[in-house]
């Protein structure tokens, strides 16, 4: 996720690690969730 913020969106490398948590933390807490109702 950082690789692609840094390299395809051309996000500053300092900044690309804080929007990559921003980004995958909930969308793992979804998933676990779904996951766990099953």
């Amino acid at each position: 996720c950082v690789y692609m913020f840094v390299e395809l969106f051309g996000i500053d490398s300092t900044f690309a690690p804080i929007l990559s948590v921003f980004i995958t933390v909930p969308l793992t807490f979804i998933i676990t969730g779904k996951i766990l109702k099953k």
